[in-house]
């Protein structure tokens, strides 16, 4: 919190008013950036695009979200260790709902034989770090 109030000039009292302890501040950026990223995808999701089509457009659509985003994203992906358990599966659950998006299409793709992987869960579960990282 030092370093927030040392960047944008502020007091630490004025954050510590808003957010008792840097868990919460991690939390509501968390919580409010997963949600955001969640309704861009779903804006753009095409239900009766092929499996190869669906993912290129999940692709575009990660491109386009986080150039912008880049700090959000990396406290979203990489500050949840700090979390205590309860804040941590809030933030999971989140994550998984994110995580069902890509695994969709890759099982549509593997069905339908246009993608030849073995279980989807791994790629759906490390997107995340592709583009954020």
């Amino acid at each position: 919190m030092r370093a927030i109030t040392a960047e944008t000039g502020g007091e630490a009292g004025a954050i510590r008013k808003h957010f008792a302890a840097r868990q919460d501040l991690l939390m509501e950026l968390s919580s409010l950036h997963i949600p955001t990223l969640l309704a861009a995808r779903r804006a753009e999701k095409q239900p009766d695009a092929s499996a190869s089509e669906a993912l290129k457009a999940f692709v575009r659509s990660r491109i386009r979200y986080h150039p912008d985003r880049s700090p959000e994203d990396f406290i979203s992906c990489m500050e949840p260790r700090n979390l205590d358990d309860d804040a941590l599966g809030t933030i999971e659950a989140l994550r998984r709902q994110d995580q069902h998006i890509p695994r969709g299409v890759l099982e549509k793709g593997i069905r339908d034989g246009s993608f030849a992987i073995g279980d989807p869960h791994r790629p759906a579960q490390r997107h995340d770090h592709l583009v954020s990282a």
